[in-house]
């Protein structure tokens, strides 16, 4: 046999393990899906699943093992009963019928258990709950795009020197209201679920400072503004249709003391823009 047969019988035979390869994974990743297919466990397969968990966190003999274990069945067989018949039932009916069953399930643990472990084991649900029901709370909050992009046209200044308060200019994309471009503070506001914006425009009345809020509806694209406030803000928030803010108040009187003067909360309901 020439060199050159002997290397095309070799990569031949490489050829044809790689393909045997790649087949034999093909079924066995098939066999794999075929093996792990559902099947519905009956009430003495999910008894067992549940007393070995409750014998893992809990200290109980083999008496106490085997009651609990027959428990198990029964509240299996009342949770099939129970989720044969749910879809007929109104969101009233399914929570008074699972709640049935825990307090028949608890009720079973207090005969069956010693005080000390029957309260480990509310504990332990108790906190059970509480991690699916943050888990749940956690999937509701979805971060959404801000509707409205805010752009600023230049750096924050100083509205006086020396001054905590700046002053900037912005842009806005996602909007066709007709918003000024200057003389607003460097601070801003978005309620949790988007819908409403809240800026802060400057308002100066000889030297008096004060401030106007524009609250724009992100949904309706629309623009409310409200009278003149004295003061400066200091920080702000929006939380159940309500404006929360932290202003300085310049009080003369009081600033010949040593004391400028005032940092006081207030509250501004949106709601209160349709009776102005």
């Amino acid at each position: 046999m020439t060199h050159f047969k002997r290397i095309a019988c070799i990569l031949i035979a490489t050829l044809f393990g790689v393909v045997f390869s790649c087949s034999a994974q093909i079924n066995s990743n098939t066999s794999k899906r075929k093996k792990y297919v559902y099947k519905k466990r009956t009430a003495e397969e999910k008894a067992r699943y549940f007393t070995k968990k409750m014998v893992d966190s809990l200290t109980v003999s083999e008496g106490q093992e085997d009651s609990l274990f027959q428990m198990n069945i029964v509240v299996s067989q009342k949770f099939d009963s129970l989720k044969r018949i749910v879809n007929s039932l109104s969101k009233k009916e399914r929570s008074a019928g699972y709640r049935s069953i825990y307090a028949y399930r608890d009720s079973c643990m207090r005969a069956i258990l010693p005080r000390k472990e029957f309260l480990k084991f509310l504990d332990l649900e108790r906190e059970k709950y509480e991690r699916k029901k943050s888990k749940q709370e956690n999937k509701k909050r979805v971060v959404k795009k801000n509707p409205i992009e805010i752009i600023p046209i230049d750096k924050p200044s100083e509205i006086r020197v020396g001054s905590p308060y700046s002053t900037c200019q912005y842009k806005f994309k996602g909007t066709s209201i007709q918003l000024p471009k200057s003389n607003w503070q460097n601070k801003y506001a978005w309620s949790l679920d988007k819908k409403f914006l809240v800026l802060i425009q400057y308002n100066f009345i000889k030297n008096d400072p004060g401030f106007l809020l524009y609250i724009i509806d992100t949904k309706m694209d629309t623009v409310k503004i409200t009278k003149r406030i004295k003061g400066f803000v200091k920080t702000i928030s929006v939380e159940n249709k309500v404006i929360r803010y932290n202003k300085f108040l310049f009080d003369a009187e009081k600033s010949s003391t040593g004391t400028l003067c005032c940092y006081l909360d207030e509250e501004y309901p949106i709601i209160q823009l349709t009776e102005d």
